[in-house]
């Protein structure tokens, strides 16, 4: 592991003479250049390593006349310092080197600047700027471009305008290309501008670069632009129209019309049997067909006509009053308009067809009840009395099926209202059910094509519809209404009520069991039959069968009880796996439950490792306390947890296991709940250990919990210590210094050379002499050794005393401690303006040869 020194030549080390070759432990002897640069170059082969080495360079006072540079100028004689050369002022400057007088200095020339003193050259303003004035000291001097204007250069006094047809919009532009065409739409007759007119609304321009209005041309008939500055214009949308030239907007079709094209110059009118109060209509579907009870046979139009009252229609887009069909016997209508007929109310009939009024509906005789309910709406509830089915608009391929079955009718008719399928394919087949099924069934016909069927009626009081079409042609579709005539029956109360008085003559003489009881009873005749729910029973509402169960989780011990909240959750630490049940059971010894209203034994949880518990029903479970553990599950005694051994702890109470004390800590206490630290000086690298290790000499810590050796930190240069376990190193004593890291001794402590001092004890390094000064004295302790140059000289040296150092100050150090294998570096110390530098090697170790 070699350190090799050469000697260079004045400018370059491509020339160069060995010095010395050095390796092992011996202190090399000092080195001299000559020629005022050395070459330092070190390698370490892949083998043993060794601590290192530092070595410090230095060279003698040296004297020499240097010109001025350039930028600067003295007229003094026998100047004896650098600052003896003035600099030429801001805003000039200067290429003469040595100048002897000010006049060298010129001012910058138009388009340039200097903010700096002593310089050789001024700056350019920058391309985008322009400056006029000369001398100019401050970047701000130079000014931006205008909008409309650029410039290319840098240095320049004037920038260059946009051409016609082109605009800028930015500041400080430095090429024509910011100059940006005008686009379509727009146009610039001037030079120099900021922005382009736009081609008014209603026109348009194809152009760029445009130099003129004219060339804006006018929108054409169904066309429109509203904006100025446009590319083209807009064709009217769909539901709008234009009939002039020019326009900067389209009108919108008039409610009754509409249009599908864009670009169009007019609107087409709904046709008959539709209307539309939709202005802008874009299309026929917004011309909407007359819906049921209305009709119109004109064009246009914004509203249907009304069918008169007494009559309804259930057709669409109807174009005349014949569709208008009078009120059946037992209906009226009082409103014009109408798409179906009410029925006479519950206890009434009527004989009137075409009837206007309810006053057409007269009263059921005495001793007689009747209950009718409208159902008409499509695909309504099939129980109804009266209600409707329709199937209009199908499509292909449909198969579909109802049963009507009103509740206690002897009988139930279907009539058709409108009718159109495909002849003979697309089907509307319907059959009389037995009472109770419809897998007894007789067909009453089979219907098809557009003629409107006959009534057809069910005399057991149920029908079957069936529905087919086929793949081909469809049809508007059919629409059919049923209804059942008055009937009167005695009819049982339901299980769940009774009635006490005789000829009632409505469903609401049946009066419900109260709330908290039940019967099963049908037709009960005496309140006696409503029975009190018994205990995990519960029943909110009247009239019923049944009482419900309070749900597994809860309990009930009372009976009659009327609301749900009466079921009880089961406690935490109990639970009830059944519904309907008085009592909860206990969870068992060893296990708990937090949750109220548990329904499994599976919710009581057993205890965890560290935990245990004794009682039945318990809400929780009792920890092992700090400093002891348990491993077994469901415990039910606290003597099985277990104390902690030496070297371990356990803070939380609780715990499965205990911890082992950490790197840098330790315990000798049994059921310990927590570990002790390693004092500074000292650390611990393993695990659940008792004690800890101290620090080896030459090393310290200031570091509690230390937990690896690598906290011992090795004395730095300037200390040293024998002992181990120790909180700091002992310092270098005022005069001396050290290099070295690690030192046991004050041995390493090395005296302060000529020239040199140091003031303060523990120093890696010592001060030099200041500017001016010298000592002939060794191991100085003060700058009071150091005394000044004679009259006529001087002498001006720089402290470069740092690890791998400015390599040109008059003084510095190398080092490669701790060195790594195979390294391979080199250094060039160059001082500037000396004739000689000298090395000398303060510490060195390396492997030998």
């Amino acid at each position: 592991d070699l350190v090799q020194v050469y000697q260079c030549a004045k400018q370059t080390c491509a020339e160069r003479l060995q010095l010395g070759s050095f390796s092992g432990t011996s202190i090399p002897p000092p080195v001299t250049s000559n020629t005022g640069r050395l070459l330092i170059e070190w390698s370490s082969d892949s083998l043993t390593n060794g601590p290192g080495w530092v070595g410090t360079w230095y060279s003698p006072g040296e004297s020499m006349c240097i010109s001025c540079d350039v930028g600067k100028y003295s007229t003094g004689l026998g100047s004896s310092a650098p600052d003896a050369c003035l600099p030429c002022g801001a805003g000039t400057y200067s290429t003469a080197l040595g100048a002897g007088q000010k006049s060298v200095c010129t001012f910058c020339m138009p388009g340039q600047y200097q903010t700096g003193t002593g310089v050789s050259t001024c700056s350019l303003c920058s391309a985008g700027k322009y400056l006029s004035g000369v001398g100019q000291t401050d970047l701000s001097a130079c000014v931006l471009c205008e909008a409309g204007k650029y410039e290319t250069a840098a240095g320049a006094a004037i920038c260059d305008s946009c051409r016609a047809g082109t605009y800028s919009l930015g500041v400080g532009s430095s090429s024509s290309g910011s100059c940006t065409a005008c686009s379509a739409g727009f146009f610039q007759s001037r030079l120099g501008s900021t922005n382009c007119s736009a081609c008014i609304a209603g026109s348009y321009s194809t152009a760029t670069e445009a130099t003129a209005a004219s060339l804006c041309l006018m929108c054409g008939f169904g066309n429109q632009q509203s904006e100025p500055g446009m590319t083209s214009c807009i064709h009217c949308s769909e539901g709008y129209y234009s009939r002039t030239l020019g326009a900067t907007g389209c009108t919108a079709c008039e409610a009754g019309k509409y249009q599908t094209g864009r670009g169009m110059r007019g609107c087409v009118m709904c046709p008959a049997g539709t209307f539309s109060v939709v202005n802008a209509a874009s299309s026929l579907s917004s011309c909407l067909v007359c819906e049921p009870g209305t009709y119109h046979s004109g064009s246009g139009i914004q509203t249907c006509s009304l069918c008169r009252t007494g009559t309804y229609s259930t057709g669409y887009g109807a174009v005349s009053s014949s569709v208008c069909s009078p009120c059946k016997a037992g209906e009226y209508q009082n409103s014009p308009g109408a798409s179906v007929c009410f029925l006479c109310s519950n206890g009434m009939y009527s004989t009137a067809t075409e009837a206007t009024s309810s006053v057409a509906c007269l009263p059921c005789e005495a001793g007689k009840y009747y209950a009718q309910s409208d159902c008409n709406v499509s695909e309504a509830n099939l129980s109804c009395m009266h209600g409707s089915i329709r199937r209009l608009q199908y499509r292909s391929n449909e198969k579909m099926s109802w049963v009507v079955a009103p509740r206690h009718v002897r009988s139930v008719t279907l009539e058709f209202t409108s009718f159109s399928t495909e002849e003979q394919y697309d089907l509307v087949q319907v059959y009389q059910c037995a009472k109770q099924t419809c897998a007894e069934r007789l067909q009453l016909g089979s219907f098809s094509g557009t003629s409107i069927p006959p009534p057809v009626t069910s005399n057991t009081g149920r029908l079957l519809i069936e529905w087919s079409s086929d793949s081909l042609t469809n049809g508007p579709g059919w629409v059919g209404t049923w209804y059942s005539p008055g009937e009167s029956m005695c009819i049982s109360c339901d299980v769940g009520k009774y009635s006490t008085g005789l000829g009632s003559s409505a469903p609401d003489a049946c009066l419900p069991c109260g709330a908290g009881t039940y019967s099963t009873a049908l037709g009960a005749g005496q309140k006696s039959v409503c029975t009190f729910c018994m205990p995990g029973q519960y029943q909110t509402g009247t009239g019923v069968s049944t009482c419900s169960l309070c749900s597994a989780g809860k309990y009930l011990s009372g009976v009659g009880q009327t609301d749900l909240s009466a079921c009880v959750l089961c406690e935490a630490g109990k639970y009830e796996t059944a519904a309907g049940a008085a009592i909860c059971d206990s969870c068992r010894a060893g296990t708990y439950s937090l949750g109220v209203g548990s329904s499994s034994s599976g919710s009581c949880t057993a205890c965890s490792a560290g935990f245990f518990q004794s009682r039945l029903g318990s809400t929780n479970c009792s920890a092992c306390i700090a400093g002891s553990y348990s491993t077994a599950t469901e415990a039910t005694a606290a003597s099985l947890c277990l104390m902690c051994g030496f070297g371990n702890q356990q803070s939380e109470p609780g715990m499965t296991s205990c911890i082992h004390c950490s790197e840098g800590y330790y315990s000798r206490t049994l059921g310990a709940t927590g570990c002790t630290a390693c004092e500074a000086g000292k650390y611990q690298t393993g695990r659940g250990m008792r004690g800890c290790v101290m620090c080896p000499a030459g090393t310290f810590s200031v570091v509690n919990a230390a937990s690896s050796l690598s906290s011992c930190l090795v004395c730095e240069p300037g200390t040293y210590h024998s002992g181990s376990g120790i909180q700091t190193c002992s310092l270098c004593r005022t005069g001396t210094y050290s290099t070295g890291y690690g030192a046991v001794s004050s041995s390493v402590c090395s005296p302060c050379k000529a020239g040199e001092y140091q003031n303060s004890p523990g120093a890696s390094v010592c001060f030099l002499c200041s500017n001016g000064m010298y000592s002939t004295a060794t191991e100085a302790t003060s700058s009071v050794a150091c005394l000044p140059c004679e009259a006529g000289k001087y002498y001006a040296q720089s402290d470069c005393n740092v690890s791998e150092a400015n390599l040109s100050c008059m003084h510095g150090s190398i080092r490669r401690l701790q060195y790594r294998s195979n390294e391979k570096m080199s250094w060039v110390v160059a001082p500037r303006h000396v004739r000689s530098v000298t090395l000398e090697f303060t510490s060195f170790s390396t492997e030998e040869q």
